[in-house]
């Protein structure tokens, strides 16, 4: 008898549980997940009636929120299920919002606090060439330039001098010694006697040419020139610079920093080229056809982006139209199924 009761408890209590579980299954079920679920970093999408982690770029850093909003400009974020914002530092900018990564100043610019939303160009007087830079720097004694946004000064011409920093134009010699070489940063340097260097009537820059450093002379004069150990400074060569006109012709040489300069990167730029590269192994970043941005660093064209619709080419020194990229991947394809099937009709 006592079996039996016992036997009939057991029964009586797993019914219980079973139907215990079963209501708190149905429960859950019945629940839904709705705004009020979602944390900071997340929002509630109504499609899949489900919370969702914030994507790069945008944050919630409330709960309950339905949508995300994008980083402002001078802001960005780098990763998903963000709670906050974070400032581009110092030399960096971001000019759109919803920025996963900040770039860096240009060259020409400066970026001199956090949260910057555009790059201030560096004022006549001053230069910055490479990226990245918080401040633009004052052209050094005996060069300057007159422009907005430079990336490296011009040489005072021969017979004028500038002998202070961050000047945007040269002064002539003294009438009783209006001799002096280009590049000249003091009085002592003017002389009575004339030396290597005829002098110019003027030096002044236009738009971003430099002047020519000196008068026509011997052909002699511009080969001693050419001579590396004319300039100085370590990264710096001697340069032709060329009169314009129908027919460019060489007139005077500066000393070019060829390892950020955005027209003699890498080397002196001549007239004609071969394969957008000079004999010097120097290259025109400004004219590789169909970029959109491009830097001199370190001595090599940096292209950092393409026109729309050309992107960047397998060694990332040209921009390709990317409609022949494609008709050419789509050749290789077609030429390795047709390999297959010949290996395939061989073997039967």
């Amino acid at each position: 008898m006592l079996k039996r009761i016992l036997v009939i408890s057991y029964i009586l209590i797993s019914l219980q549980v079973a139907a215990l579980q079963d209501h708190t299954a149905s429960s859950h079920h019945a629940k839904r997940t709705t705004p009020q679920d979602c944390v900071a970093g997340q929002y509630f999408e109504a499609s899949s009636s489900s919370c969702q982690s914030c994507p790069a770029g945008s944050y919630t850093k409330e709960s309950r929120q339905t949508s995300c909003m994008l980083a402002r400009t001078g802001y960005y974020i780098p990763n998903s299920g963000a709670t906050s914002e974070m400032q581009c530092s110092a030399g960096s900018y971001t000019s759109s919002r919803g920025a996963t990564e900040c770039a860096p100043c240009p060259a020409g610019y400066k970026c001199p606090s956090s949260a910057c939303q555009t790059p201030q160009k560096c004022s006549p007087g001053t230069f910055t060439s490479t990226t990245g830079n918080t401040s633009c720097q004052n052209c050094r004694p005996g060069t300057f330039n007159s422009v907005e946004g430079a990336t490296d000064c011009c040489s005072c011409c021969a017979g004028w001098l500038n002998d202070n920093s961050g000047l945007v134009n040269c002064r002539q010699c003294p009438h009783q010694t209006p001799y002096s070489s280009p590049g000249s940063s003091s009085t002592s340097a003017c002389s009575s006697t004339l030396g290597m260097y005829a002098p110019v009537s003027s030096c002044s820059q236009t738009g971003r040419f430099c002047p020519q450093t000196y008068a026509n002379g011997p052909s002699n004069m511009v080969r001693r020139e050419l001579k590396p150990r004319e300039c100085a400074q370590p990264g710096y060569k001697a340069c032709p610079v060329y009169k314009r006109g129908a027919k460019l012709t060489p007139s005077g040489i500066e000393c070019v920093n060829v390892q950020n300069d955005l027209w003699s990167c890498g080397g002196c730029t001549s007239v004609t080229t071969e394969n957008g590269y000079s004999e010097d192994g120097g290259r025109d970043c400004s004219s590789i056809p169909n970029v959109g941005t491009v830097s001199c660093r370190g001595g090599d064209c940096v292209i950092e982006s393409c026109k729309p619709r050309y992107g960047l080419s397998a060694d990332r020194t040209r921009c390709v139209s990317l409609l022949s990229v494609h008709r050419h991947a789509h050749a290789r394809m077609a030429k390795r199924v047709l390999g297959h099937i010949a290996v395939a009709a061989a073997e039967f």
